[in-house]
């Protein structure tokens, strides 16, 4: 009888002991598991977080060409208005230079809708216009107002062009070689702006 307690006893504690084998297999692998899901989880994470900082990176390398670009272009649109700007210095001395004063004094007495003007010019191009007369009419027949032009005693300092103002002085209109300039710039350097933005 001693020894079928012996041999129960042995039995009961084999089972108990390849029980608490198994449930420490069982454990065990579940920390495996858990812990591969862990590592999955975290590996993901560094991947999409890598993923991302490249985006960044590659988003401000992007940038950085952009601006980089707009800079060269920038340069290359105020050399050409410089040499522009250079060479109209020179075009004064041009005999199509009178009738481009004229055109500059219509269009500007057009812009300020007729009236009584005054035409404000370099000292050197002051004998360059001999007939306002014609040009006022010309430019009472564009506007429908009756214009009149009188050349000021006033004088600018400009490469080019001309300065009209009406009788008051509260309009002023510069048509000078360098205003011109200056718009066009603008225009071009908006333009190409907008075409690098996009």
């Amino acid at each position: 009888m001693i020894d079928d307690i012996i041999s129960n006893a042995k039995e009961e504690a084999n089972k108990i002991l390849n029980e608490a084998k198994k449930q420490a297999k069982e454990i065990q692998q579940k920390g495996k598991d858990l812990a591969d899901k862990e590592k999955q989880i975290i590996l993901e994470s560094q991947v999409k977080t890598i993923k991302e900082q490249e985006k960044q990176q590659i988003a401000s390398l992007n940038l950085q060409a952009r601006r980089e670009i707009l800079l060269k272009k920038e340069e290359e649109i105020t050399k050409t208005f410089d040499l522009a700007k250079n060479e109209l210095s020179n075009f004064n001395k041009k005999a199509e230079y009178d009738k481009i004063l004229e055109g500059l004094i219509i269009e500007a007495g057009i812009a300020v809708d007729g009236g009584n003007l005054s035409v404000i010019m370099r000292k050197e191009d002051q004998n360059k216009i001999k007939d306002f007369t014609s040009i006022a009419k010309e430019i009472t027949k564009k506007t429908g107002n009756k214009c009149s032009l009188q050349l000021s005693k006033n004088t600018i300092n400009t490469i080019g062009g001309v300065v009209l103002k009406n009788e008051d002085g509260s309009i002023s209109i510069n048509n000078t070689f360098e205003a011109l300039l200056e718009q066009k710039y603008h225009i071009i350097r908006t333009e190409v702006a907008n075409t690098l933005i996009k």
